[in-house]
């Protein structure tokens, strides 16, 4: 498998982990300093005295802002915490998907090799093993091996060709469908190339 498409998925969870680490940080550094410079219930008579010209900020609007920036803290944490989580489920997505194509050697070789067997045949292009879909395509001259799932809102597609040359993985934050997408990708990636003496 080409490693820079391997690793693209884990730089974009990663930077989204920095980027609300950062935000974090900065709405806190701001609360903190805000928290200190204007305390929402000022002892009395301790008022510094106002420049000409200035109106005293009302405690509703300094209340405003400090709701926007502990709203600011906690999006900035929700996104490292999905970051962190969406760069761990990726990783393990693509060892999952390394270990069905290369299972030579990994401790449950022989319940990989086993799951990918063909138990049933639907008809002269499908057939099934025990998770896993085969699907032969007229284009290709070997089968396309994929599992599918999904739940509200979410969708993935994990699939590979059956020499294990190509390897497809969608995870997908929608409820559409992404199995025809995933088998184009993968049917445009182990298809050959014509030789240019062909043309």
């Amino acid at each position: 498998m080409n490693s820079l498409f391997l690793f693209i998925p884990l730089v974009v969870c990663l930077l989204l982990a920095l980027g609300g680490l950062t935000c974090a940080i900065v709405a806190a550094v701001v609360l903190k300093k805000t928290s200190v410079a204007h305390p929402l219930q000022p002892p009395q008579g301790s008022q510094p005295p106002l420049l000409p010209g200035a109106r005293q900020r009302p405690a509703a609007s300094r209340r405003f802002w400090t709701l926007c920036l502990k709203s600011f803290f906690v999006l900035g944490f929700a996104a490292l915490v999905m970051g962190l989580l969406g760069a761990w489920s990726t990783g393990v997505s693509f060892g999952y998907l390394k270990a069905n194509m290369h299972p030579e050697g990994q401790p449950l070789e022989h319940a990989l090799r086993e799951s990918h067997q063909v138990l049933a045949k639907e008809d002269d292009h499908t057939a099934f093993g025990m998770n896993w879909i085969h699907l032969h395509s007229p284009k290709l001259k070997q089968p396309i091996v994929w599992h599918n799932g999904g739940t509200g809102g979410f969708r993935s597609f994990l699939g590979f060709t059956e020499d294990s040359r190509f390897g497809v993985l969608i995870l997908s934050n929608t409820s559409e469908d992404a199995d025809s997408l995933a088998i184009a990708l993968l049917r445009d990636l182990a298809i050959e190339p014509p030789r240019p003496d062909q043309h």
